[in-house]
């Protein structure tokens, strides 16, 4: 799974919880990553300070990917 502006992380447990076997969180702000690490010290769970505009230089693909978060930010769908 992919969350796209994970802030701190809050969506990234609850996959977890819900038996998400692999979760990619990420967001731009760095403080917001430094909480999300403290809050989801899963194996399962990876963090990175990323634009979601970059998202493809991941070196993972996703099956599911959410951005409840973060999708409001978005000024140009088609770029």
């Amino acid at each position: 799974m992919l969350d796209l502006g994970c802030g701190w992380g809050e969506n990234c447990k609850e996959f977890v919880s819900r038996g998400a076997k692999k979760i990619v969180g990420i967001d731009c702000s760095q403080n917001m990553l430094e909480m999300a690490k403290k809050e989801n010290p899963f194996d399962s769970v990876e963090f990175f300070r990323l634009p979601m505009e970059y998202v493809v230089a991941l070196p993972y693909h996703f099956d599911v990917v959410v951005s409840s978060l973060a999708v409001h930010y978005v000024e140009d769908f088609s770029r």
